[in-house]
This record gives structure tokens, C-alpha cells and sequence, in this order.
């Protein structure tokens, strides 16, 4: 469902995909009906047997087809993101890449798409580029570890919470599984806060400081420290101090040297 109210289905045994307008008219949105995978505009594209799909974050459609393919429908054009059609396993770019029985996918605030790839038992990821890299799974079977030393049994679902972490339905396995999410350390790059993550939103925290020493990046400033409000601020460097009222001078942020004018 989109933001309009807009329901959109994967019509598996139709072959296409169908959009429920908040009226409740349906409409179809893509494909011709045929078992092909061209691409082209939606209605004479072929999308064979859509099993999933999710809405990216600019309204686009993300769809996993039977053809071991993932695409996309914007625009009125229906393309494929990544999947050579092979029924097997490679991480590369692209339709170099393969899958196999891709099903549920989920899409982070990056546009980064997960893809539960069912037969290959693993967690794949696209990445914005079209890179495609497995997250984790290797062979079928249930083990919880790190990327390739966790087992996954059929992936089927794909979600992602509010942290960030990818909670993974198991078709054979029975069970729900999470990938914690790899967060990188809160950091604004500025030396006046004091970063932290809340563990209840895994948000960033950015709190002023005051009085520590900093740099606020002029050589015509020293002594520079933390105001409590997030910004450094520093000592003007004092230049012509001779008392020549004859001459000015000043400091040259380049170079930190006085400049004289007569």
C-alpha cells in the first residue's frame, strides 16, 4: 500500500502486477500477461509470475519474478535491477548477478534492497549501484552466526523494524530469524558534542560540550574552545601591535601570517 491508499498486487498466475485504487477499481499496472522477462513500457513488458513486491522510496515498484529476476516499474517502464535468469548463485552487478527464487524484499532509508532469496538460502542486498552481496546464509539448514556462518531454510519474508534490523521469515524453518542491523558509530565530526546512539530509537545523540579545546579551522584564531553550543570559537591572533597608525594590518586566514598595507 502507498501513501494514496494505492494497493498493489502480485497477480502470480496472471502475470502481471494489479493496482486496488482506494475506490476499489482495480487497474493493471504492469505486464502483458506473457512469460517473458522484457523490459519496456508496463503494459507490453513481460513479468513472469511476480511472487513479491515492495514500494521503494520514491514510489517505485520493486518486484520479484519467477525468472529469478528483480525489477523495477517507475515511470511507466518496467526494467530489471539485478538477475541474470539463472536459477543459481553469484554475487556481482547487476544482471551478472544471480538468484534463485527470490521472493519477499524489504528497502531501507538508503534504497538499499533486501531480498530473501529463497532456494539460495541466504539474505541478499542491492545496493543503490545495482551491487548485489549476500548478507548472510550459505547452505540450508537453521545455525544462528555471523554472514556466511548463519543457515537459513527457505527465506520467504523480508521486514525491516525502526533500528534498522532485518527480521527474516523462514518457510521451512519455522521460525523468524534477525540480522541486527550494522550501524556506524554516531559521529557529526564535530568536536563541541558528545555523540551517542539511544538504544530505544538507535538514533543519534549530539549533546553541546563546553570548555573543551577544539580547532574551529583559522590560523587567525587561538585558544580556541567550546562555547556550549555546539560551536568552537577561538581568540583573534592580534596582529600590528607597533602602534604605527600608518599602516594596517591583519591576519591572513591562508597562511596565519600578519599582512601589513601602508
Amino acid at each position: 500500500v502507498d501513501n494514496h491508499g494505492v494497493t498493489y498486487v502480485a497477480d502470480y498466475g496472471n502475470r502481471r502486477v494489479r493496482r486496488i485504487l482506494a475506490s476499489g477499481f482495480v487497474i493493471t499496472h504492469a505486464g502483458s500477461g506473457s512469460s517473458t522477462h522484457k523490459d519496456g513500457p508496463a503494459l507490453q513488458a513481460g513479468i513472469d509470475r511476480p511472487i513479491a513486491l515492495t514500494i521503494g522510496n520514491s514510489g517505485e515498484l520493486f518486484v520479484a519474478d519467477a525468472s529469478h529476476r528483480i525489477r523495477r516499474i517507475s515511470g511507466g517502464t518496467v526494467t530489471t535491477v539485478a538477475g541474470s535468469g539463472a536459477g543459481s548463485y553469484k554475487d556481482e552487478k547487476g544482471v551478472a548477478a544471480s538468484f534463485n527464487s527470490p521472493r519477499g524484499m524489504a528497502v531501507d532509508a538508503e534504497g538499499v534492497i533486501y531480498v530473501a532469496d529463497y532456494s539460495n538460502h541466504r539474505v541478499r542486498a542491492i545496493a543503490p549501484g545495482g551491487v548485489v552481496t549476500t548478507v548472510a546464509g550459505s547452505t540450508s539448514g537453521f545455525e544462528d552466526g555471523i554472514g556466511a556462518a548463519a543457515k537459513f531454510n527457505a527465506p520467504a519474508g523480508i521486514v525491516i523494524d525502526h533500528l534498522g534490523n532485518l527480521l527474516v521469515g523462514t518457510y521451512d524453518g519455522h521460525r523468524i530469524r534477525k540480522i541486527a542491523a550494522l550501524r556506524p558509530p554516531c559521529n557529526d565530526g564535530n568536536p563541541c558534542t558528545k555523540d551517542s546512539c539511544a538504544p530505544d530509537t538507535g538514533k543519534c545523540k549530539f549533546e553541546p560540550t563546553a570548555g573543551g579545546a577544539c580547532s574551529d579551522g583559522s590560523e587567525c584564531t587561538s585558544n580556541d574552545k567550546c562555547d556550549g553550543k555546539s560551536v568552537c570559537v577561538g581568540q583573534a591572533v592580534q596582529c600590528g601591535g607597533d602602534g604605527n597608525k600608518c599602516v594596517t594590518s591583519e591576519c591572513d586566514p591562508g597562511s596565519g601570517s600578519c599582512l601589513t598595507a601602508f
